[in-house]
């Protein structure tokens, strides 16, 4: 009986530290929280979220990625954004007349649904070892990124997003 119990024990110990492992070097559930990334992700969709892949290869322009909050300190509530990267290093980004713009040519978006809306027009050069990031959502206040908090650095991306795991009506591979 004993033999047994502990057997068992060890088991469920070796499964906890297998997934804590997994979790924390491997892959992750990211869940969207707003609707910052609208029309694209939805709030409360559970994400897969992929850690190792920045380990062999750099982050493209497009790809879906989690980051680590730049502007912690005054949203301490979000730990982790879910944002678009829509420019790399040595990209000349801008935002004129409510279109994205880099390197000089207009950026066709189809996962957006509108223009994008704000008070400032964006001229910048992203630096080296960083990304510029939007959400998808390009309406008024509806999504705070490099547009607010400027370029991120590298270390800061946490991993890419590879599709939606739930609900299952929606489940989807990028």
């Amino acid at each position: 009986m004993i033999a047994e119990l502990w057997d068992w024990i060890k088991t469920i110990v070796i499964a906890f530290v297998v997934v804590f492992l997994v979790q924390m070097f491997l892959f992750s559930l990211a869940i969207v929280s707003g609707s910052s990334m609208e029309p694209t992700l939805h709030n409360k969709e559970w994400l897969f979220s992929n850690k190792i892949i920045y380990h062999i290869s750099s982050p493209k322009v497009n790809d879906i990625i989690v980051l680590e909050n730049p502007d912690i300190a005054d949203n301490p509530g979000d730990k982790y954004f879910v944002k678009r990267i829509v420019g790399k290093a040595g990209d000349h980004i801008e935002i004129i007349n409510g279109q994205l713009v880099r390197n000089d040519k207009v950026v066709d978006e189809p996962y957006t649904d509108s223009v994008i809306e704000g008070l400032q027009d964006i001229d910048i050069v992203v630096p080296e070892g960083m990304y510029y990031v939007m959400g998808d959502n390009r309406k008024f206040m509806m999504s705070n990124d490099s547009r607010a908090f400027g370029p991120i650095q590298a270390d800061r991306i946490v991993g890419r997003i590879d599709g939606i795991i739930f609900p299952f009506n929606k489940f989807e591979w990028f």
